[in-house]
């Protein structure tokens, strides 16, 4: 393991290759869909009405649920490619 990897691993927090691929692909795409900018400039100005702990509590919960079911497609994508691969053998 190169000097590289060993900082895509600890900069994802994760032992797992294919988590630190998971980590190193959502990296790269935070927000670069239009559609996702602007639901989330809506759901903030909505958020804006509730105090502020709330407004924080909201927004880390649905970032978490955004997260892990980003995460399982993600996976299930990787597991089905595989699958695929070794039927084109």
């Amino acid at each position: 393991m190169t000097m590289k990897d060993k900082r895509l691993f600890e900069a994802a927090e994760t032992d797992s290759v294919l988590e630190a691929l998971y980590w190193l692909c959502s990296e790269s795409e935070s927000f670069q869909n239009p559609n996702l900018r602007s639901d989330y400039e809506q759901l903030c100005s909505i958020l804006e009405q509730f105090p502020e702990e709330q407004s924080t509590r909201i927004t880390d919960l649905i970032y978490h649920l955004c997260k892990e079911h980003e995460k399982v497609g993600f996976v299930v994508g990787v597991r089905v490619g595989n699958l695929i691969s070794k039927e084109l053998e």
